[in-house]
């Protein structure tokens, strides 16, 4: 048994000796196994350290509005950030550039498309769903 798995069993016989509910068992047991993530205000470098998902300007916080500052397309929550601020993203059919315009997520011939399926005509692996591109087909 390694040392984690040896660290869960004894917190299990732990709790099982305890006179705890099962409610405040079970929260003192997922705080024993996982990281908890930082709360808004909280200095951060990573989206997933934080507990809203977003980390804007190294703090944890809200994704920002269209028409607020940013400085990549993940500090937006349209996922489209152009010029240091946010923009809607693009619906279907409408010019593109790159990926990040699209509601979609995917420009393909820089027009916003769905992913392609395989079997499809394709330039790039970020076009196709299986993530994969050979030889010009999904």
């Amino acid at each position: 048994m390694n040392s984690k798995t040896s660290n869960i069993f004894l917190a299990v016989i732990i709790f099982l000796t305890m006179d705890l509910t099962s409610a405040q068992a079970h929260r003192n047991f997922l705080a024993l196994i996982r990281q908890d993530c930082k709360d808004d205000g909280e200095i951060c470098a990573l989206n997933s350290e934080c507990c809203s998902r977003y980390c804007v300007n190294f703090v944890c916080g809200n994704c920002k509005e269209i028409g607020e500052m940013c400085a990549w397309h993940t500090d937006c929550c349209s996922g489209y950030c152009w010029g240091l601020t946010c923009y809607p993203c693009k619906e279907m059919g409408s010019v593109c550039v790159i990926n990040a315009e699209c509601c979609t997520k995917y420009c393909i011939n820089f027009i916003c498309n769905n992913c392609l399926i395989k079997g499809s005509t394709c330039l790039f692996d970020s076009d196709c769903c299986s993530g994969y591109c050979s030889m010009f087909v999904c």
